[in-house]
């Protein structure tokens, strides 16, 4: 009578699977999650700090805290909190995104009721004033420039932040705009640095993007590449990182500002970041940052060099050396195939 017990089975597992989803999909999972994290050398709690029940799938990105520690900036899908009334299939809703401040509030765990939106969490949208810009040999004004794509923003103070802004019409790329946020209904923006071809007939199309500001706040770097397309690496070339003196940020409309290289040209680079005494740079990059003459976008790496201004001419930037101490830090084991 084996076979009675076994045509038996098949039923048993799916009053099985059955019981499973019951008892494991039935509830949305509670958004407020808190997860014990360990790192090297010591254990955290590990909390979420927004919420969104709304299943839209918005992203949250690029988020930092203000220096007085009260407000974390970062940008957010336009409809996360929307700066005018759109229609549905309007291209803002996926391609643009806006600046976004809220409280630094951890959520407390075990927490009921789940905020709704990011409205409900007192984040408030940066709303930003048109300005003039001078851009092939005329003056031109950015309209409606609080739905202009940004990202990468970072504070310079407690009430300036600085950031990547795209804009639209004008056919010079991401450039680095400076943002008063003491009124964030009202805030007047500038430039702080253009490329001397902005103002040129046919001006060439350079990308300004990863902005970070030295602990000191005497220096910004920031990731310089001939992109016709940032998101597209096929489309970049002479990308290196780049150094801007802030006591000049914004001169002459930002045609004024002193900045210049601090490596030589490679496929790709990203992210940098000053170390405490501000006196070196971190960043990643590809392997042709370290000379290898294989194929360079296979992986990235993580570099260090030496960010020294003693002596520097501010009237001579090319007195800069390039590369200085240049170092790899993290050594990938590859094989051909590898899927890096």
């Amino acid at each position: 009578m084996k076979w009675l017990n076994n045509r038996f089975l098949p039923l048993g597992y799916v009053l099985l699977l059955a019981g499973f989803v019951v008892i494991g999909c039935t509830g949305k999972q509670d958004p407020f999650e808190t997860l014990s994290q360990c790192g090297n050398a010591s254990c955290g709690e590990l909390s979420m700090v927004t919420t969104d029940t709304s299943s839209k799938g918005f992203h949250y990105l690029n988020p930092t805290l203000s220096p007085d520690g009260s407000e974390f900036l970062f940008t957010a899908d336009w409809n996360a909190l929307p700066a005018d009334p759109k229609e549905p299939e309007d291209e803002y809703y996926v391609n643009y995104r806006q600046l976004i401040v809220m409280p630094f509030a951890p959520v407390p765990p075990g927490t009921e009721e789940p905020m709704l939106d990011l409205e409900s969490q007192d984040a408030e949208l940066i709303r930003l004033l048109e300005t003039s810009v001078r851009i092939q040999g005329g003056v031109v004004t950015l309209q409606g420039v609080v739905n202009y794509d940004k990202g990468d923003p970072v504070w310079q103070d407690d009430l300036h932040l600085i950031f990547s802004m795209r804009m639209r019409d004008v056919p010079v790329g991401l450039r680095l705009f400076r943002a008063d946020i003491t009124n964030k209904d009202a805030c007047p923006i500038e430039p702080i640095f253009l490329e001397e071809s902005d103002d040129y007939e046919t001006p060439r199309r350079w990308q300004h993007v990863h902005p970070q500001i030295s602990p000191d706040g005497r220096w910004l770097v920031f990731v310089r590449s001939g992109c016709v397309d940032p998101e597209d690496l096929d489309t970049c070339d002479d990308t290196q990182l780049w150094a801007m003196d802030m006591s000049t940020a914004g001169d002459d409309n930002g045609y004024g500002a002193n900045a210049f290289p601090l490596t030589n040209s490679y496929k790709r680079l990203e992210r940098p970041i000053f170390s405490p005494d501000s006196r070196k740079i971190a960043f990643s990059s590809y392997l042709d940052a370290s000379g290898y003459s294989g194929a360079t976008d296979v992986a990235t790496e993580i570099y260090t060099m030496d960010f020294d201004t003693t002596g520097l001419d501010v009237n001579d930037t090319n007195r800069m050396v390039l590369d200085r101490n240049l170092e790899r830090i993290t050594f990938t084991d590859m094989a051909e195939g590898d899927p890096l």
